[in-house]
């Protein structure tokens, strides 16, 4: 029985050591990331680098940029916008959390209340377990303070942070670009040696 690698040997699609060795290389180095891939979809001559970490570095320059440009009341505005915010977002949060510990205490309640038959005790003890697990997880330790990283700050402190938030976002993605970047190269040398071993194809 063929596998995905030999059905056009079998099948008489593939008759030459290097398109064999092309459908194969799916299974290691550069092109791993094509395994799952269409048998059919070619392998590229080159691979690319993605835009995404330019695009990111591009939008913390241009964010970079607007921060630098606000004067003393922007600022001000700006941190009492994000305060505001932060507020009404952990409002809405123990809002939800009040909700869903009702729902789970009334499911808990219903199902602790249910007395089944002692060959569906199991399934009992599994919903109850689950329940209450859940609710542990998700409403227990809920403070209803707000919590320390909520706090007002002034246009000055919201800008400093700002700025160094943003600096930390062009230093990551400047890296993780380099990275991808060298991890492409190494890619388009492996399939350079690869293509620079096998006999040209007919």
């Amino acid at each position: 029985m063929p596998t995905g690698y030999t059905h056009g040997v079998q099948n008489g699609e593939i008759t030459t050591l290097h398109d064999f060795a092309m459908i194969c290389a799916r299974a290691f180095g550069a092109t791993i990331t094509m395994r799952d891939d269409p048998m059919g979809k070619k392998i590229p001559e080159k691979f690319e680098a993605s835009d995404y970490h330019p695009k990111q570095i591009k939008e913390a320059e241009e964010r970079l940029e607007w921060l630098k440009s606000l004067t003393t009341e922007q600022t001000e505005q700006e941190a009492k916008a994000q305060y505001e915010k932060k507020v009404n977002d952990h409002r809405e949060y123990l809002e939800r959390v009040a909700l869903e510990s009702s729902r789970y205490r009334k499911m808990l309640a219903q199902v602790q209340g249910w007395y089944p038959p002692d060959e569906l005790k199991g399934i009992k003890d599994f919903m109850n377990d689950q329940l209450t697990k859940s609710f542990e997880f998700d409403c227990v330790g809920v403070s209803s303070s707000r919590p320390a990283d909520i706090k007002q700050l002034t246009g000055g402190e919201w800008l400093l942070r700002e700025m160094e938030n943003v600096s930390k976002d062009i230093d990551y993605h400047t890296k993780a670009y380099a990275e991808e970047v060298k991890l492409v190269d190494d890619r388009n040398n492996w399939l350079t040696m690869l293509r620079a071993s096998l006999p040209e194809a007919i």
